[in-house]
Formats: C-alpha cells, sequence, structure tokens
C-alpha cells in the first residue's frame, strides 16, 4: 500500500473514532493530548514493532492484550483499546501511528483548540504567559493552549508557533528585517 493511500484510510479511521467517541473521549486538555503525543512518539521509534504486529506469529488475543498493555502504560483512555483491536483484526496496525496523529488534530478541531509552542528566550512569569494566550487566541479565533520551550538563540523575545500561525516578537527578527531593507 503506498504512503497516499495509507494516509487515506487513516483519515477514515480516524474520523470515524472521532464520530463514534468525541462524546465519549472527554479529553482533557492538553494532559491527555501530550499523553496521546507520548504514544505517538513511542510508535514513531517502535515503527517496525507494528509491522510485527500484524503478523500472525501471535495469537489474535495475545496481540490485543500487548496493545491494551501499551495503552495501559500510557494511561489512555480505554476507547483507544477499541481502536487498537479494530486495527489488529484488519492487520492494519502499522497505521496506528498515522492515526492517533489525525485523531489529535479533528479532536483539537472540534473543540476548537489550537497548541502553540512558544519559544522564549528567558522564563516568563504566569502573567505574561496569560497575556500572551489571550493575544493569541484573540489573532486565532480559538482556545489556545501553550507548551513553552526556553531558546537560547532568540534574543530577548519570543516566538509562538502552531500548525497554522507563526508568531515572532524578538530582537533577531527586528535585525533580520532591517537587513532586508
Amino acid at each position: 500500500m503506498d504512503r497516499e493511500n495509507q494516509g487515506i484510510i487513516a483519515r477514515k479511521y480516524a474520523q470515524a473514532f472521532i464520530d463514534l467517541f468525541s462524546n465519549k473521549l472527554d479529553l482533557r486538555i492538553p494532559e491527555d493530548i501530550d499523553k496521546i503525543n507520548t504514544f505517538i512518539s513511542y510508535l514513531h521509534d517502535h515503527r517496525k514493532s507494528l509491522f510485527y504486529a500484524d503478523l500472525k506469529l501471535l495469537k489474535l488475543q495475545k496481540r490485543q492484550e500487548i496493545f491494551h498493555e501499551l495503552i495501559d502504560k500510557f494511561e489512555l483512555k480505554s476507547e483507544f483499546k477499541k481502536l487498537t483491536d479494530l486495527l489488529i483484526l484488519h492487520q492494519r496496525t502499522f497505521l496506528l501511528h498515522d492515526i492517533l496523529e489525525l485523531i489529535v488534530k479533528l479532536y483539537l478541531d472540534k473543540m476548537n483548540v489550537i497548541p502553540f509552542t512558544v519559544f522564549t528566550s528567558h522564563k516568563i512569569s504566569t502573567g505574561q504567559e496569560e497575556a500572551l494566550i489571550a493575544f493569541l487566541e484573540q489573532k486565532s479565533n480559538k482556545k489556545v493552549i501553550i507548551k513553552s520551550q526556553l531558546d537560547k538563540h532568540l534574543i530577548a523575545g519570543i516566538k509562538a508557533i502552531s500548525p497554522e500561525f507563526e508568531w515572532e516578537h524578538s530582537i533577531r527578527k527586528k535585525l533580520s528585517l532591517l537587513s532586508q531593507t
């Protein structure tokens, strides 16, 4: 199966999951989303094992048990066990990584939430963080969640990046704009 078809199939599984379970999921944002993203990273690092999960070397129940233990280990909601059971039956566990990424995106879209990674040159106060969130919510017309990181390359500034937006206010950007004129 080529990558394009995998994407189409993964999107169908993700959309079906959201349609069936989004009301039951009641994901805490950002805590549960972070858990799912941690699981996605784990799957990315262990992508070959997903291939082997589709081989019928182990009995169906054993493969399901392994995935259930992983879901429990990462403290994901039980609805994800139903997803992995279905993927095991269809021999498509190799799509789990992509499906989970799409589930996060679709769920956040449904809840009108946009995640930003905020890079700062120094630690910002709670008041500054609240002001930044209010600013980004006003600009994006969505509820904003942020994950902050220090960036030693920023010179007295801040940079906010989401899948849809990028905003920067820093001396580095001002110097860059000056050098272009």
